[in-house]
């Protein structure tokens, strides 16, 4: 019954994607995405309910015989303890703090697994450091991030981080792997995180094949943080 509904429904947004502008058709193709995966998301919901539950076994109750009284000996009073001056904490050198604050800029090497449980995780692939580092000062105080330079980077980390992982920033135009690469893995492997496609790649032809790996969303480049913000709020799973 749900897939025939579903069915009919991919079947009327098909038909308005057929006879509409290319802006409608963009809007259009989002809409059927993200019912799909609303689908997907409540078939595999329902499957799960739907395993019954072990019975509980019955346990016999035992009568409870009456306790002894105990006896409670009276409590040995405390030895008196003489407070010792606590010294004074030792400052911490200027110098050190500097040290230190210069030896994390100086680091550079990304973790591979996501280790922050308790912040939503965003991976970000592009082979532009100004996109990478833009997109990290944006949601660096909210989200656990991970970056990836091209295709094979991206899968790599996401192999690793995919049970981790709340959504990905995607560049199509990358060099070594691109973007169609990775979208490709994903589908293959069937990984369920939300993919949105940020790139400069506009043409028609790149569009409607992202689009057919299921992508949630495209952003075209430049872009502004509020923009970008607001995609993350709404698709971050």
């Amino acid at each position: 019954m749900m897939q025939e509904l579903l069915d009919r429904i991919n079947e009327t947004f098909n038909k308005s994607i057929a006879n509409s502008n290319e802006e409608v058709q963009l809007q259009v193709k989002i809409l059927k995405n993200n019912i799909n995966a609303l689908f997907a998301e409540y078939a595999e919901k329902e499957n799960s309910s739907a395993t019954p539950a072990l019975a509980t076994p019955v346990v016999e109750v035992q009568p409870v015989t009456e306790a002894a009284p105990v006896s409670v000996a009276e409590p040995a009073p405390e030895p008196v303890v003489e407070a010792q001056p606590v010294a004074p904490a030792t400052p911490v050198s200027t110098q050190v703090i500097e040290q230190v604050e210069t030896l994390d800029e100086l680091t550079n090497d990304e973790p591979d697994i996501l280790d922050q449980d308790d912040m939503k995780s965003i991976l970000i692939v592009d082979d532009s450091s100004m996109i990478r580092n833009y997109l990290e000062r944006i949601f660096i105080n909210e989200y656990n991030i991970s970056m990836a330079v091209d295709g094979n980077d991206a899968v790599e980390k996401i192999n690793i981080n995919k049970d981790k992982l709340n959504i990905i920033l995607l560049d199509l135009v990358m060099p070594k792997a691109d973007g169609f690469f990775v979208l490709e893995h994903i589908q293959k492997n069937a990984i369920d995180v939300p993919v949105i496609v940020i790139s400069g790649d506009t043409s028609k032809e790149s569009i409607n094949k992202a689009f057919e790996y299921g992508v949630v969303d495209l952003i075209k480049k430049p872009f502004d943080s509020d923009l970008i913000k607001e995609k993350i709020m709404r698709y971050s799973k």
